[in-house]
């Protein structure tokens, strides 16, 4: 079995945990903030059926079970079916239970295939177990973020050699517990620092951090089969991925020019997700994609509720996620609903994709004068064009004129999914984008951060793809830098307790201080 320690722990992919529940309540325990928020009961054979097809279907690399699953009778043969379907299986246990786990099944679960999560409320007397699974490289150990855990009134006792295997679960949100400030955080990893010199302050392994914003019966794996697939192609180079909403002017412009690009209408597929409009946009789109030759997948990914711009149901990680599912090409680009590209825009890409892990296209903002639904590409001069913040895009696109992107300061912070791609096995091993950026933000720079700390090659292409002229009833924060701002405070803390980095924090602190008036 190879050990989680031989891979770089930013490509382990994304875990499924198995979800095992009556009804949600708030967590009176780390372990139970852990699963999400919820009590645990008996698993069932069928449950475990349907998770486990879940799980493999939506690209995950591991299914954690929860410690009261190896009571089931066939929990070996869960086990082995894990393995079979390709994926890693983890079993998670509290340190408080752990004791009483293994005096009941211990000889049992060391001769299985798994790997264990150790759950560290506190640090237990005897450690002898722990060493031996770390000598196996079969363990990882979580720290919750909690103040009151006893932890942290002892972590003396934990062992150095534990460090490259802890990881620390910091909620941003909480009302029964009393958790760490971001600048809190940085202190614990101070601390650490202070033990064992180049100390990493590692983030979850593998999860995104429970949201208690998300509403409980909100579906974030979707199971949702296309309304519409057109022309297949059986094995595409390239798939680009849409996510739209309440766009469907702007859609059919830029599906239009996809339809024209200059390749084999056989190398490249076109993945659009409608995220739940509300408006003509699904007619809109669906009426013009019978005039095209090009091979088409449309999804309708439906809404429990209506939603307004700017709340708490934004959703276009799992929009691009639930396009993922059903693309089949090599090279992933996402683009968005109101993009125009050039008609080699395909070909530059893959041809780029041969040197490069990541690509990303200049972005320029067509004026409100000269913007059309039926705009084209072609038709589109300087003078027609700007770009906004300044400070950020403009100076960002006016260093990466003489520097390679990747050598650029914080160069991850630029990633940005207007028109963007990447491999589909770097995407699969990444971990997809993060399911609980629930509101507007973050959610690419976050992609952005895990490609760059796991070490892949960045490319910026200058030759820009054009993005429509942005109307303040579709924006997220009404054109207003001041909505945005306050908007981006509230996924700013998602996007650094997800990943625990002294560089996002010393970045983006104006956004993690609660002092700031926004």
């Amino acid at each position: 079995m190879s050990t989680w320690s031989e891979i770089n722990p930013f490509r382990n992919g994304r875990f499924y945990y198995l979800a095992i529940h009556d009804q949600v309540l708030q967590p009176d325990s780390a372990w139970e903030a852990m699963s999400g928020g919820v009590r645990l009961k008996p698993l069932s054979a069928l449950h475990f059926a349907r998770s486990l097809n879940k799980a493999a279907m939506s690209g995950y690399s591991a299914l954690v079970f929860p410690s009261n699953s190896v009571q089931h009778s066939q929990f070996e043969n869960f086990v082995e079916q894990v393995v079979k379907r390709g994926l890693k299986p983890i079993l998670q246990v509290s340190s408080e239970l752990y004791s009483r786990v293994w005096a009941l099944h211990g000889e049992r679960l060391e001769a299985l295939p798994l790997h264990f999560e150790f759950i560290l409320e506190s640090v237990p007397g005897n450690l002898s177990l722990f060493h031996k699974l770390l000598d196996e490289g079969r363990v990882h150990f979580t720290v919750p973020g909690f103040k009151s855990a006893p932890v942290w009134q002892q972590l003396d006792r934990i062992p150095m050699e534990f460090y490259p295997q802890l990881h620390f679960y910091f909620p941003y949100q909480f009302q029964k517990k009393k958790i760490f400030s971001p600048q809190q955080i940085m202190d614990v990893k101070d601390f650490f620092s202070q033990r064992q010199k180049n100390f990493s302050l590692k983030p979850p392994l593998g999860v995104d951090l429970y949201e208690p914003r998300i509403e409980s019966h909100r579906e974030l794996e979707p199971e949702v089969q296309p309304v519409l697939v057109q022309n297949s192609v059986a094995r595409p180079l390239v798939s680009v991925v849409i996510p739209a909403f309440n766009n469907g002017k702007y859609l059919v412009n830029t599906l239009r020019h996809l339809e024209q690009q200059n390749i084999s209408k056989t190398d490249y597929e076109v993945v659009v997700v409608d995220d739940g409009s509300s408006d003509q946009t699904s007619e809109l789109t669906l009426e013009a994609l019978q005039n095209f030759k090009m091979a088409v997948t449309y999804i309708y990914y439906p809404r429990m509720k209506p939603r307004q711009m700017g709340d708490s149901q934004f959703r276009a990680g799992l929009a691009r996620n639930l396009g993922v599912r059903f693309a089949k090409g090599e090279i992933l680009a996402f683009l968005d609903s109101d993009i125009i590209t050039p008609e080699n825009f395909l070909e530059r890409t893959i041809d780029l994709h041969k040197e490069h892990d990541v690509i990303q296209w200049r972005r320029d903002y067509l004026n409100k004068h000269v913007d059309s639904p039926r705009m084209k590409y072609s038709e589109v001069v300087a003078s027609d064009c700007f770009i906004p913040e300044g400070g950020y895009w403009h100076k960002f696109y006016t260093v990466a004129e003489t520097t390679p992107w990747g050598q650029i300061p914080d160069h991850w912070k630029y990633v940005c999914t207007y028109g963007f791609s990447l491999r589909r096995q770097v995407f699969k091993d990444l971990g997809w984008f993060r399911k609980t950026f629930c509101f507007y933000g973050f959610e690419d720079t976050d992609l952005g951060w895990r490609l760059a700390q796991a070490g892949y090659k960045f490319h910026f292409n200058n030759e820009p793809v054009y993005h429509l002229f942005h109307e303040t009833g579709r924006s997220e924060f009404g054109n207003s830098f001041f909505l945005r701002q306050k908007l981006l405070k509230n996924t700013a803390r998602i996007f650094f307790n997800n990943n625990l980095s002294p560089e996002i924090f010393r970045v983006f602190k104006y956004l993690l201080k609660d002092n700031v008036f926004f």
